[in-house]
């Protein structure tokens, strides 16, 4: 009697603890990570991942072991699956399980997480407009990959924003200038920080992904937005490597290292970042096997905190040299689009 008695105890407090809202304080990680075209048999994709670059993926997340995961470039259904299978064998559990799709059908995000959100809003109804090439045409269309936006509450007080993004490859598009489609998906994207802000004036906003650009391009200045003042601008934590390397990307073609993988705080979450344990992951003897990207590890502290020395702010993090106005053009030539929620 005592034995069942304290099996129904012990599942009633897993249960208890995966409920939303009932999460403890403490140190949570959140991992983001592109897996490279993380495509199986059965979904039509090519090229299929292998399966000795499938059980790097696994040991390199497993090495870092989130709370969190943000699971960049999955495959279809097949892929998705055989994705959840490969983290059990590598003794990673996530109750919480989901996948989105934007008007790119091949390649989606997963966020996969130890904790149940208060809330889960993907976004994968944001549209803009752009001018197709070579004519006065203007298409409405819509971000490639959407964006993840869970709500994370611990000890009912403490509230995170975790939000996924995937911006638009640099991979040449036919149709639309495609440096003009990876700036307007993050407009949309700072559109809905600058949403969630005005909402929550101190909410605790983590946006971290695959966004496809340098630190100078307009994308990442768009998504920082600089001249805001600090309660409305992101901010770069520039995770490093064990050697103080920063580089996330590895383009093996003609063997350049860039980094292009971010995760960027609002100003209420810097003073819970632990910077001590935010770093990229990296497993000398898989990373390359694995994926053409490493995987940035973020350490938040859920218990609110107040910034110690505000006025050094741009010291810790400084503000990037605006570009001059005739600079402002993309690959094509002049903007040629409409960001609209």
């Amino acid at each position: 009697m005592r034995r069942i008695y304290s099996n129904c105890l012990l599942s009633s407090l897993l249960f208890l603890a995966l409920l939303p809202g009932r999460l403890s304080a403490g140190d949570v990680s959140v991992m983001c990570y592109n897996l490279c075209n993380y495509f199986v048999e059965g979904d039509g994709l090519k090229p299929l991942k292998q399966d000795f670059s499938k059980e790097c993926v696994g040991k390199t997340i497993k090495a870092g072991n989130p709370d969190i995961l943000i699971a960049i470039e999955i495959g279809r259904e097949n892929s998705y699956e055989d994705f959840k299978r490969l983290l059990k064998r590598n003794g990673l559990d996530y109750p919480f399980q989901r996948i989105i799709e934007g008007d790119d059908s091949s390649r989606h995000i997963a966020l996969l997480s130890r904790f149940t959100p208060k809330e889960f809003n993907p976004r994968n109804d944001l549209k803009y407009k752009i001018k197709a090439k070579n004519t006065d045409r203007h298409d409405e269309i819509g971000v490639q990959r959407g964006f993840i936006h869970a709500v994370f509450e611990f000890d009912g007080s403490y509230r995170l924003h975790v939000i996924g993004a995937h911006l638009k490859s640099r991979v040449f598009n036919s149709r639309y200038n495609q440096t003009d489609m990876r700036r307007y998906e993050a407009r949309l994207l700072k559109y809905m920080v600058n949403e969630i802000l005005s909402k929550e004036p101190d909410a605790n906003v983590l946006v971290m992904g695959d966004l496809n650009d340098t630190y100078d391009s307009e994308t990442i200045r768009l998504l920082r937005d600089d001249a805001k003042k600090n309660e409305m601008r992101l901010y770069d934590l520039r995770p490093p490597d064990k050697w103080n390397l920063y580089w996330t990307h590895w383009w093996n073609q003609n063997d350049a290292y860039s980094r292009i993988d971010y995760a960027l705080a609002s100003y209420a979450l810097l003073p819970e970042i632990d910077k001590e344990s935010t770093h990229i992951v990296h497993v000398p003897e898989l990373w390359m096997f694995a994926s053409d990207h490493r995987p940035i590890l973020i350490s938040v502290n859920t218990k609110n905190t107040v910034l110690s020395t505000p006025g050094d702010i741009d010291k810790s993090y400084p503000r990037l040299p605006e570009i001059p106005a005739e600079e402002k053009t993309a690959e094509g030539g002049a903007e040629t689009g409409e960001a609209r929620k």
